[in-house]
């Protein structure tokens, strides 16, 4: 954030967030994203800590959404078996028949 301290830091409060998709419910994606909210020293007014407000905010909705790796892989019984076969063929392994 350095070089934005430096060109806006004499005008503007500037706070960092780093977000994790795990922070909105999706355990299953793995991507930091970086927030930087500019507030003007002069024309606004923290009413609330952004860092803190996110904070509470992820805090409920992890509690109440999260997906996994398997909410997003959509595959039907001929796929499923295909990628078995695939991989029993790595591992030296037999594919047993499933009815």
């Amino acid at each position: 954030m350095g070089m934005i301290e430096i060109l806006y830091g004499k005008h503007y409060n500037i706070y960092e967030i780093i977000a994790d998709c795990s922070d909105q419910g999706h355990s299953g994606l793995s991507r930091l994203r970086i927030f930087v909210i500019c507030a003007h020293k002069v024309h606004t007014t923290m009413l609330c800590d952004p860092v803190l407000l996110y904070d509470k905010i992820t805090a409920v909705v992890k509690k109440y959404a999260r997906t996994e790796p398997k909410d997003y892989l959509v595959s039907d019984r001929y796929e499923i078996l295909r990628e078995a076969a695939d991989l029993a063929i790595v591992r030296k392994k037999q594919v047993r028949a499933v009815t």
